[in-house]
């Protein structure tokens, strides 16, 4: 169990490096440990990741079977939030795929069952930047829901903000940066975005731009075509 408690994490911190084969090394020495006796948010957060970097490398058999047995784990032993996080994982998927339709009205049944956002002063470890929030949002200006999300957005910030909680707060920077340009603040859209990226580039966070999809990798070669000239911008 501690052998999970330790590797996930640090197989998270590679793989925001985009170092994935690495990560992928270390999740395989700590997935076993984290099925059998590891806590809940290890084996969702390590399941979850070797499914992304087998879909990144370009893998899909192994990443949907990652899925699977991660589901099927969880329904074994009764743990609902672990078939609710496989769940959201595949909502996202439809998401990038372009299916809006089939990942609204999977994340409405996830809702319906029960939600996996954060109650008031407590934040689970696999949910603090995958939960049903971050994927409303996502989907709010996918929709033409930009103005809303952004006000969201803005609330999530501070609540981030004030507890600490610097990933999330981070991707609530992203999304925002996201909101603010499907809203066509386009100044506005990329001072949300320089202020993401000189954080993420302090510790050579990659992924967390890159799992958020076309619209952020367009919004990524905006800013570099804006900033070409200028890279002290970004710690590098």
């Amino acid at each position: 169990g501690g052998k999970a408690v330790i590797g996930v994490p640090y197989a998270e911190l590679l793989y925001e490096r985009n170092e994935l084969e690495r990560a992928q090394g270390v999740l395989g020495e700590c997935l076993a440990f984290a099925r059998e006796n590891g806590t809940v948010d290890s084996l969702i957060s390590a399941y979850i990741m070797q499914s992304r970097i087998a879909r990144a490398l370009g893998n899909t058999d192994a990443a949907q079977r990652y899925l699977q047995e991660l589901e099927e784990t969880g329904t074994e032993v009764g743990l609902k939030r672990v078939i609710l996080s496989v769940k959201l994982e595949n909502v996202r998927l439809h998401w990038l795929a372009g299916d809006i339709p089939a990942a609204q009205a999977l994340l409405l049944q996830i809702i319906q069952m029960q939600s996996l956002d954060h109650s008031p002063g407590y934040s689970w470890p696999a949910q603090d930047v995958d939960s049903v929030d971050m994927m409303r949002w996502r989907l709010m200006i996918a929709t033409g829901q930009s103005t809303q999300a952004e006000v969201e957005l803005k609330q999530a910030f501070k609540a981030a903000t004030a507890s600490q909680r610097h990933r999330r707060s981070l991707k609530i920077r992203i999304l925002t940066a996201s909101a603010l340009m499907a809203s066509g603040k386009v100044n506005a859209a990329m001072r949300a975005f320089t202020e993401a990226l000189t954080i993420a580039s302090e510790d050579g966070f990659v992924r967390t731009f890159l799992d958020e999809g076309r619209d952020i990798e367009n919004l990524l070669q905006l800013w570099a075509q804006k900033h070409r000239q200028h890279p002290e911008k970004l710690q590098l």
